[in-house]
Protein backbone atom coordinates (compact mmCIF):
# COMPACT_ATOMS: atom_id res chain seq x y z
CA UNK A 1 0.00 0.00 0.00
CA UNK A 2 2.78 2.38 0.98
CA UNK A 3 4.68 1.34 -2.13
CA UNK A 4 1.71 2.22 -4.37
CA UNK A 5 1.31 5.60 -2.65
CA UNK A 6 4.97 6.41 -3.24
CA UNK A 7 4.65 5.45 -6.93
CA UNK A 8 1.58 7.68 -7.35
CA UNK A 9 3.28 10.65 -5.63
CA UNK A 10 6.40 10.16 -7.76
CA UNK A 11 4.33 10.05 -10.93
CA UNK A 12 2.43 13.22 -10.01
CA UNK A 13 5.70 15.00 -9.13
CA UNK A 14 7.23 13.92 -12.47
CA UNK A 15 4.22 15.23 -14.38
CA UNK A 16 4.37 18.57 -12.56
CA UNK A 17 8.09 18.91 -13.24
CA UNK A 18 7.59 17.99 -16.89
CA UNK A 19 4.80 20.52 -17.18
CA UNK A 20 6.98 23.27 -15.72
CA UNK A 21 9.97 22.41 -17.92
CA UNK A 22 8.77 24.54 -20.75
CA UNK A 23 10.60 25.01 -24.02
CA UNK A 24 11.09 28.44 -25.58
CA UNK A 25 12.21 29.63 -29.01
CA UNK A 26 14.66 32.52 -29.21
CA UNK A 27 15.39 34.90 -32.08
CA UNK A 28 18.61 36.89 -31.71
CA UNK A 29 18.67 39.89 -34.05
CA UNK A 30 21.73 41.59 -35.53
CA UNK A 31 21.09 44.60 -33.28
CA UNK A 32 21.38 42.36 -30.20
CA UNK A 33 17.72 41.94 -29.30
CA UNK A 34 16.56 38.60 -27.81
CA UNK A 35 12.97 37.75 -28.71
CA UNK A 36 11.52 34.91 -26.60
CA UNK A 37 8.40 33.02 -27.55
CA UNK A 38 6.96 30.37 -29.83
CA UNK A 39 7.76 30.40 -33.54
CA UNK A 40 4.47 29.87 -35.33
CA UNK A 41 5.70 30.40 -38.90
CA UNK A 42 9.13 30.03 -40.48
CA UNK A 43 8.90 31.48 -43.99
CA UNK A 44 11.51 32.03 -46.66
CA UNK A 45 11.87 35.76 -45.89
CA UNK A 46 10.51 36.21 -42.37
CA UNK A 47 9.77 34.44 -39.11
CA UNK A 48 6.59 35.01 -37.12
CA UNK A 49 6.94 34.52 -33.37
CA UNK A 50 4.41 34.82 -30.56
CA UNK A 51 6.09 36.51 -27.61
CA UNK A 52 6.35 34.62 -24.34
CA UNK A 53 3.66 35.47 -21.80
CA UNK A 54 1.58 37.62 -24.14
CA UNK A 55 -0.48 37.56 -27.32
CA UNK A 56 1.90 39.89 -29.14
CA UNK A 57 2.98 38.51 -32.53
CA UNK A 58 6.11 39.86 -34.21
CA UNK A 59 7.23 39.53 -37.80
CA UNK A 60 11.01 39.49 -38.07
CA UNK A 61 12.80 39.66 -41.42
CA UNK A 62 15.45 36.99 -41.83
CA UNK A 63 17.85 39.64 -43.09
CA UNK A 64 17.70 41.17 -39.57
CA UNK A 65 18.31 37.87 -37.73
CA UNK A 66 21.70 36.70 -36.52
CA UNK A 67 20.65 33.40 -34.95
CA UNK A 68 17.53 31.32 -34.21
CA UNK A 69 17.46 28.96 -31.19
CA UNK A 70 14.50 26.59 -31.06
CA UNK A 71 13.22 24.37 -28.26
CA UNK A 72 15.44 25.77 -25.52
CA UNK A 73 14.67 24.77 -21.95
CA UNK A 74 14.84 27.34 -19.20
CA UNK A 75 17.81 25.60 -17.57
CA UNK A 76 19.76 25.98 -20.82
CA UNK A 77 19.33 29.76 -20.95
CA UNK A 78 22.14 32.09 -19.94
CA UNK A 79 21.81 34.23 -16.83
CA UNK A 80 21.35 37.37 -18.94
CA UNK A 81 18.58 35.77 -21.00
CA UNK A 82 16.84 34.50 -17.86
CA UNK A 83 16.90 37.97 -16.32
CA UNK A 84 15.25 39.43 -19.41
CA UNK A 85 12.70 36.63 -19.78
CA UNK A 86 11.59 36.35 -16.14
CA UNK A 87 11.78 39.99 -15.04
CA UNK A 88 10.54 41.54 -18.26
CA UNK A 89 13.34 44.12 -17.92
CA UNK A 90 15.31 44.53 -21.17
CA UNK A 91 19.03 43.82 -21.00
CA UNK A 92 19.65 46.88 -23.16
CA UNK A 93 18.29 50.39 -23.46
CA UNK A 94 15.99 50.85 -26.39
CA UNK A 95 14.67 53.60 -28.66
CA UNK A 96 11.29 53.36 -30.37
CA UNK A 97 11.18 55.61 -33.42
CA UNK A 98 8.15 57.42 -34.79
CA UNK A 99 7.68 54.76 -37.47
CA UNK A 100 7.48 52.02 -34.83
CA UNK A 101 10.97 50.57 -35.27
CA UNK A 102 12.66 49.48 -32.04
CA UNK A 103 16.43 49.81 -31.67
CA UNK A 104 18.21 47.95 -28.87
CA UNK A 105 21.09 50.21 -27.97
CA UNK A 106 23.20 51.62 -25.17
CA UNK A 107 22.00 55.19 -24.51
CA UNK A 108 24.99 57.35 -23.67
CA UNK A 109 23.31 60.72 -23.22
CA UNK A 110 19.81 62.21 -23.39
CA UNK A 111 19.86 65.86 -24.44
CA UNK A 112 17.12 68.37 -25.08
CA UNK A 113 17.24 67.99 -28.85
CA UNK A 114 18.89 64.61 -29.44
CA UNK A 115 19.69 61.15 -28.09
CA UNK A 116 23.33 60.01 -28.10
CA UNK A 117 23.71 56.23 -28.27
CA UNK A 118 25.68 53.31 -29.65
CA UNK A 119 24.94 49.70 -30.53
CA UNK A 120 26.00 47.11 -27.95
CA UNK A 121 28.76 45.71 -30.15
CA UNK A 122 30.27 49.14 -30.87
CA UNK A 123 32.96 50.93 -28.89
CA UNK A 124 32.31 54.15 -26.98
CA UNK A 125 33.95 56.09 -29.82
CA UNK A 126 31.23 54.99 -32.25
CA UNK A 127 28.69 57.52 -31.01
CA UNK A 128 25.46 57.95 -32.92
CA UNK A 129 22.89 60.72 -32.62
CA UNK A 130 19.14 60.78 -33.26
CA UNK A 131 16.91 63.85 -33.30
CA UNK A 132 14.31 63.86 -30.51
CA UNK A 133 11.64 64.64 -33.11
CA UNK A 134 12.22 61.16 -34.59
CA UNK A 135 11.81 59.42 -31.21
CA UNK A 136 8.50 58.16 -29.87
CA UNK A 137 9.80 56.49 -26.71
CA UNK A 138 13.07 55.60 -25.00
CA UNK A 139 13.94 53.15 -22.22
CA UNK A 140 17.07 53.59 -20.17
CA UNK A 141 17.94 51.07 -17.49
CA UNK A 142 17.76 52.28 -13.91
CA UNK A 143 21.02 53.27 -12.31
CA UNK A 144 22.68 50.35 -10.49
CA UNK A 145 25.93 49.83 -8.69
CA UNK A 146 28.76 50.72 -11.09
CA UNK A 147 30.44 47.34 -10.76
CA UNK A 148 27.20 45.44 -11.31
CA UNK A 149 26.37 47.63 -14.32
CA UNK A 150 29.76 46.95 -15.88
CA UNK A 151 29.35 43.22 -15.31
CA UNK A 152 25.87 43.18 -16.85
CA UNK A 153 26.89 45.16 -19.92
CA UNK A 154 30.05 43.12 -20.44
CA UNK A 155 28.12 39.87 -20.03
CA UNK A 156 25.33 40.98 -22.38
CA UNK A 157 27.68 42.32 -25.04
CA UNK A 158 29.64 39.08 -25.05
CA UNK A 159 26.50 36.99 -25.47
CA UNK A 160 25.00 39.16 -28.20
CA UNK A 161 28.09 40.12 -30.16
CA UNK A 162 27.48 39.42 -33.88
CA UNK A 163 29.93 36.97 -35.43
CA UNK A 164 31.59 39.15 -38.06
CA UNK A 165 34.10 37.46 -40.31
CA UNK A 166 36.36 40.52 -40.46
CA UNK A 167 36.35 44.28 -39.92
CA UNK A 168 34.94 44.93 -43.41
CA UNK A 169 31.71 43.12 -42.45
CA UNK A 170 31.37 45.29 -39.34
CA UNK A 171 32.03 48.47 -41.34
CA UNK A 172 29.44 47.41 -43.92
CA UNK A 173 26.83 46.92 -41.19
CA UNK A 174 27.62 50.33 -39.66
CA UNK A 175 27.25 51.99 -43.06
CA UNK A 176 23.88 50.29 -43.50
CA UNK A 177 22.68 51.64 -40.15
CA UNK A 178 23.98 55.14 -40.97
CA UNK A 179 21.99 55.16 -44.21
CA UNK A 180 18.84 53.96 -42.43
CA UNK A 181 19.11 56.69 -39.79
CA UNK A 182 19.72 59.36 -42.45
CA UNK A 183 16.58 58.16 -44.23
CA UNK A 184 14.61 58.35 -40.97
CA UNK A 185 15.13 62.13 -40.88
CA UNK A 186 12.73 62.38 -43.81
CA UNK A 187 10.31 59.71 -42.60
CA UNK A 188 8.83 62.10 -40.02
CA UNK A 189 7.34 64.10 -42.88
CA UNK A 190 5.59 61.21 -44.61
CA UNK A 191 2.24 62.89 -43.95
CA UNK A 192 3.26 66.30 -45.36
CA UNK A 193 2.50 67.54 -48.86
CA UNK A 194 5.68 68.67 -50.57
CA UNK A 195 4.42 71.11 -53.27
CA UNK A 196 2.62 74.43 -53.16
CA UNK A 197 1.10 77.00 -55.53
CA UNK A 198 0.90 80.58 -54.22
CA UNK A 199 -0.56 83.96 -55.12
CA UNK A 200 0.98 87.31 -54.11
CA UNK A 201 -1.61 89.86 -52.97
CA UNK A 202 0.96 92.65 -52.57
CA UNK A 203 2.03 92.32 -56.20
CA UNK A 204 -1.60 92.53 -57.34
CA UNK A 205 -1.89 95.91 -55.67
CA UNK A 206 1.12 97.17 -57.61
CA UNK A 207 -0.01 96.17 -61.07
CA UNK A 208 1.07 92.54 -61.37
CA UNK A 209 -0.31 89.05 -60.96
CA UNK A 210 2.44 86.96 -59.36
CA UNK A 211 2.07 83.17 -59.23
CA UNK A 212 4.54 80.99 -57.39
CA UNK A 213 5.46 77.31 -57.27
CA UNK A 214 7.40 75.90 -54.33
CA UNK A 215 8.74 72.40 -53.77
CA UNK A 216 10.42 71.06 -50.64
CA UNK A 217 13.65 69.23 -51.40
CA UNK A 218 14.56 68.42 -47.80
CA UNK A 219 13.50 68.93 -44.21
CA UNK A 220 15.10 72.40 -44.16
CA UNK A 221 15.22 73.59 -47.74
CA UNK A 222 13.15 74.13 -50.85
CA UNK A 223 13.14 75.76 -54.26
CA UNK A 224 10.69 78.36 -55.53
CA UNK A 225 9.86 79.86 -58.93
CA UNK A 226 7.67 82.95 -59.38
CA UNK A 227 6.18 84.29 -62.63
CA UNK A 228 4.80 87.86 -62.62
CA UNK A 229 2.48 89.21 -65.31
CA UNK A 230 2.85 93.00 -65.18
CA UNK A 231 -0.12 95.11 -66.17
CA UNK A 232 -2.64 92.45 -65.15
CA UNK A 233 -3.05 93.72 -61.60
CA UNK A 234 -4.52 96.94 -60.20
CA UNK A 235 -3.20 100.08 -61.92
CA UNK A 236 -4.09 103.76 -62.23
CA UNK A 237 -6.35 104.56 -65.16
CA UNK A 238 -3.71 106.71 -66.84
CA UNK A 239 -1.14 103.86 -66.85
CA UNK A 240 -0.97 101.09 -69.42
CA UNK A 241 1.64 98.51 -68.50
CA UNK A 242 2.67 95.16 -69.93
CA UNK A 243 5.56 92.85 -69.22
CA UNK A 244 6.83 89.68 -67.66
CA UNK A 245 9.05 88.86 -64.69
CA UNK A 246 10.68 85.61 -63.54
CA UNK A 247 12.27 84.96 -60.14
CA UNK A 248 14.05 81.88 -58.77
CA UNK A 249 14.75 81.34 -55.08
CA UNK A 250 16.31 78.79 -52.75
CA UNK A 251 14.62 78.64 -49.35
CA UNK A 252 16.73 77.70 -46.36
CA UNK A 253 15.16 77.35 -42.91
CA UNK A 254 16.79 79.70 -40.39
CA UNK A 255 16.51 77.22 -37.52
CA UNK A 256 18.95 74.92 -39.21
CA UNK A 257 21.64 77.61 -39.07
CA UNK A 258 21.62 77.42 -35.27
CA UNK A 259 21.03 73.68 -34.85
CA UNK A 260 21.48 70.78 -37.25
CA UNK A 261 18.65 69.04 -35.41
CA UNK A 262 16.10 71.73 -36.20
CA UNK A 263 12.83 70.29 -37.50
CA UNK A 264 9.89 72.59 -38.33
CA UNK A 265 6.31 71.61 -37.53
CA UNK A 266 5.61 71.08 -41.22
CA UNK A 267 8.01 70.41 -44.02
CA UNK A 268 7.12 73.76 -45.64
CA UNK A 269 6.69 75.93 -42.53
CA UNK A 270 9.04 78.06 -40.47
CA UNK A 271 11.34 81.06 -40.65
CA UNK A 272 13.45 81.12 -43.79
CA UNK A 273 16.08 83.05 -45.68
CA UNK A 274 15.84 82.89 -49.47
CA UNK A 275 18.58 83.98 -51.89
CA UNK A 276 16.91 85.15 -55.12
CA UNK A 277 17.74 86.07 -58.72
CA UNK A 278 15.30 87.50 -61.24
CA UNK A 279 14.74 89.22 -64.55
CA UNK A 280 12.00 91.69 -65.53
CA UNK A 281 11.01 93.23 -68.85
CA UNK A 282 8.30 95.92 -68.69
CA UNK A 283 6.83 98.53 -71.00
CA UNK A 284 4.87 101.28 -69.28
CA UNK A 285 2.85 104.01 -71.06
CA UNK A 286 1.69 106.96 -68.96
CA UNK A 287 -0.64 109.79 -69.97
CA UNK A 288 -0.70 112.91 -67.76
CA UNK A 289 -2.70 116.12 -68.24
CA UNK A 290 -0.27 119.06 -68.17
CA UNK A 291 -2.81 121.67 -67.05
CA UNK A 292 -2.68 123.93 -70.14
CA UNK A 293 -4.97 121.87 -72.30
CA UNK A 294 -2.20 119.50 -73.45
CA UNK A 295 -1.04 116.04 -72.40
CA UNK A 296 2.36 114.66 -71.58
CA UNK A 297 2.96 111.12 -72.81
CA UNK A 298 5.72 108.92 -71.38
CA UNK A 299 6.91 105.58 -72.68
CA UNK A 300 9.09 103.68 -70.18
CA UNK A 301 11.03 100.55 -71.12
CA UNK A 302 12.70 98.64 -68.31
CA UNK A 303 14.81 95.52 -68.76
CA UNK A 304 16.76 94.60 -65.66
CA UNK A 305 18.13 91.74 -63.60
CA UNK A 306 18.38 91.63 -59.84
CA UNK A 307 19.83 89.52 -57.02
CA UNK A 308 19.26 89.64 -53.28
CA UNK A 309 17.50 87.73 -50.53
CA UNK A 310 14.16 87.56 -48.74
CA UNK A 311 13.58 86.90 -45.05
CA UNK A 312 10.17 85.61 -44.06
CA UNK A 313 7.96 83.26 -42.13
CA UNK A 314 5.57 80.73 -43.63
CA UNK A 315 2.68 79.10 -41.76
CA UNK A 316 0.95 75.90 -42.88
CA UNK A 317 -2.61 75.13 -41.75
CA UNK A 318 -3.94 71.60 -41.93
CA UNK A 319 -1.44 70.48 -44.61
CA UNK A 320 -3.59 72.40 -47.09
CA UNK A 321 -3.23 76.21 -46.85
CA UNK A 322 -0.13 78.36 -46.31
CA UNK A 323 0.42 82.00 -45.42
CA UNK A 324 3.73 83.72 -46.12
CA UNK A 325 4.91 87.17 -45.00
CA UNK A 326 8.33 88.35 -46.14
CA UNK A 327 10.61 91.30 -46.84
CA UNK A 328 14.00 91.62 -48.48
CA UNK A 329 16.56 93.65 -50.35
CA UNK A 330 18.07 93.34 -53.82
CA UNK A 331 20.58 94.99 -56.12
CA UNK A 332 19.37 95.56 -59.69
CA UNK A 333 20.82 96.86 -62.94
CA UNK A 334 19.83 97.08 -66.57
CA UNK A 335 18.27 99.39 -69.15
CA UNK A 336 15.82 102.10 -68.00
CA UNK A 337 14.85 104.26 -70.97
CA UNK A 338 12.11 106.93 -70.77
CA UNK A 339 10.77 108.70 -73.88
CA UNK A 340 8.70 111.81 -73.08
CA UNK A 341 6.44 113.62 -75.56
CA UNK A 342 5.57 116.99 -74.07
CA UNK A 343 3.34 118.76 -76.60
CA UNK A 344 5.53 117.59 -79.46
CA UNK A 345 8.84 118.01 -77.66
CA UNK A 346 10.63 114.62 -77.44
CA UNK A 347 13.04 113.90 -74.62
CA UNK A 348 14.91 110.63 -73.95
CA UNK A 349 16.13 110.13 -70.40
CA UNK A 350 16.82 107.33 -67.91
CA UNK A 351 14.79 106.64 -64.79
CA UNK A 352 15.45 103.72 -62.48
CA UNK A 353 12.98 104.71 -59.76
CA UNK A 354 9.85 102.54 -59.88
CA UNK A 355 7.49 100.34 -57.88
CA UNK A 356 6.11 97.16 -59.41
CA UNK A 357 5.05 93.77 -58.13
CA UNK A 358 6.67 93.30 -54.71
CA UNK A 359 9.70 95.43 -55.69
CA UNK A 360 10.24 99.04 -54.56
CA UNK A 361 13.26 100.27 -56.53
CA UNK A 362 15.46 103.32 -56.07
CA UNK A 363 18.90 103.99 -57.58
CA UNK A 364 19.97 100.35 -58.16
CA UNK A 365 18.86 99.13 -54.73
CA UNK A 366 15.37 97.90 -54.01
CA UNK A 367 13.28 96.76 -51.08
CA UNK A 368 10.95 93.77 -51.36
CA UNK A 369 7.89 92.98 -49.28
CA UNK A 370 4.87 90.80 -49.75
CA UNK A 371 2.01 88.71 -48.46
CA UNK A 372 1.16 85.40 -50.12
CA UNK A 373 -1.44 82.69 -49.73
CA UNK A 374 -0.68 79.20 -50.98
CA UNK A 375 -2.42 75.89 -51.59
CA UNK A 376 -0.51 72.68 -50.91
CA UNK A 377 -0.97 69.80 -53.30
CA UNK A 378 0.60 66.61 -54.54
CA UNK A 379 0.49 63.09 -53.17
CA UNK A 380 1.98 62.36 -49.78
CA UNK A 381 4.99 60.07 -49.69
CA UNK A 382 4.37 56.53 -48.51
CA UNK A 383 6.51 54.69 -45.96
CA UNK A 384 6.01 51.38 -44.26
CA UNK A 385 8.25 50.25 -41.45
CA UNK A 386 9.96 46.93 -41.76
Amino acid sequence: MLRNAILIISLVFALVVAGNTQAVDIIITKSGENIFGEIIENGSEKIIIKEKGSNVVQKVLKSEIREVLMGFKYEDLSDAMMRELESGIPEYDYIIRTNGDKLNVVILEVLEDKIVYKYPFESDEDKREMDRALVQEIYQKSAVDELEEDEIIADSEEENMPDYVDDSDLDSYKQEMDLEEKYMEDVIYTQNRMQMASFNFTAMGLGALAFGYERAIGKNKGIEAIVSIHGAGLENQNVNKSGLGVELGYKYKMGNIFSEYYLPDHLMSGTYIKPIVGFVSVNERIENYSGNGSYVFQNKNRNYAYAGFDLGYQWVFGDLVSMDIYSGIAYYNGQFEVTTNDNGEIRITEDNYFDEGDFFASDNFGAKAGFRIGILFGSKSNYQSK
